[in-house]
C-alpha cells in the first residue's frame, strides 16, 4: 500500500494514542511504524507507573503497552 493511502488513516480516523515500553529501541520502531500511518502526536511512558499516570491525565483511545513492562505490567 502506498504511503499516502497509510497516512490518511490518522486524518479518518484521530487517535489520542500512549506506547507504553521499557526499552527505548522499541518505542522508537513503535512510533516509526505509527506515524507511518499519519500518527504523529504519540505520548511515550517507559514504565507502568508513568502509564498508570498519563492515563489519569489524559483520556486516550488507545494504550498500546508491552506486557512485561517495568514498574507495572500490562
Amino acid at each position: 500500500m502506498h504511503c499516502a493511502h497509510l497516512c490518511i488513516l490518522a486524518q479518518r480516523y484521530p487517535l489520542k494514542l500512549a506506547y507504553i515500553d521499557d526499552s527505548s529501541v522499541n518505542v522508537a520502531v513503535g512510533k516509526k511504524i505509527l506515524s507511518k500511518f499519519g500518527y504523529k502526536n504519540i505520548d511515550v511512558c517507559y514504565d507502568g507507573i508513568q502509564a498508570v499516570e498519563a492515563a489519569k491525565r489524559t483520556k486516550y483511545d488507545l494504550m498500546l503497552m508491552d506486557l512485561q513492562v517495568s514498574g507495572l505490567s500490562g
